[in-house]
């Protein structure tokens, strides 16, 4: 038997590489349907908690407009958009968000849209898991608090996205059994000013998050 060349080596070398290049990417690829618009309303509060100092805000009410990508054979990342988000809690004054000792917080997205991307799909379960992207939040208290979340470099930062084919809901961040464990998120305290209550933010301190939404329409998404 002759030995192979080295260009015959390299020639084949490649051509595996290839393949595997090939079947990876293919592996990888997301099904939407029916894509477009997409209206999720908040089933349950959302709650951001400050893991240095356990202070909290709620938003009892969420809404959140998104685009999903239509079709098969989708990349992973920017399988949807969300271009528009609003949170609050309807009897508050100015239907701010709830805060500590008394106050409320107006709560802001910034950069929108916030890329999703897709990373896990589990058949069983039906479930998707992926990140939201891009993501900065500024908070506004009624004791002129301001605070800005953002990633620890004050880089946009992401946030953990779980969607169930089923249920056509999606939790944002972590479980509540999960949140004081996995954050959910890698968003920290990037912005805090003087008038901000050291006993309920710092700059620097992590938070955890979670919350719920219901999709409108149900959204099928699978992979490959």
């Amino acid at each position: 038997m002759r030995k192979a060349g080295k260009s015959a080596l390299t020639t084949a070398s490649l051509a595996v590489s290839a393949v595997i290049a090939t079947v990876a990417a293919a592996a990888t690829t997301w099904t939407v349907l029916p894509g477009g618009a997409v209206t999720a309303t908040g089933t349950q509060p959302l709650t951001v908690i400050d893991m240095s100092t356990g202070g909290a805000i709620v938003c009892d009410a969420m809404t959140a407009k998104a685009v999903a990508k239509n079709g098969s054979g989708l990349q992973p990342a920017g399988v949807a958009a969300i271009n528009g988000l609003t949170f609050s809690t309807p009897g508050n004054p100015n239907d701010w968000c709830t805060g500590g000792v008394g106050i409320v917080f107006d709560v802001q997205p910034v950069g929108l849209p916030w890329q999703i991307n897709a990373e896990s799909y589990e058949p069983a379960s039906g479930e998707v898991v992926g990140k939201a992207v891009g993501v900065t939040v500024k908070a506004h208290g009624s004791d002129e608090c301001d605070v800005t979340f953002s990633g620890a470099d004050g880089q946009p930062g992401w946030v953990k996205v779980r969607y169930n084919n089923e249920t056509g809901k999606v939790w944002v961040g972590a479980s509540p059994q999960e949140m004081e464990t996995d954050y959910g998120t890698n968003l920290v305290a990037t912005g805090v000013d003087p008038d901000c209550d050291p006993t309920l933010v710092a700059l620097g301190d992590e938070i955890s998050l979670g919350g719920e939404y219901a999709v409108d329409p149900k959204q099928l998404v699978t992979s490959p």
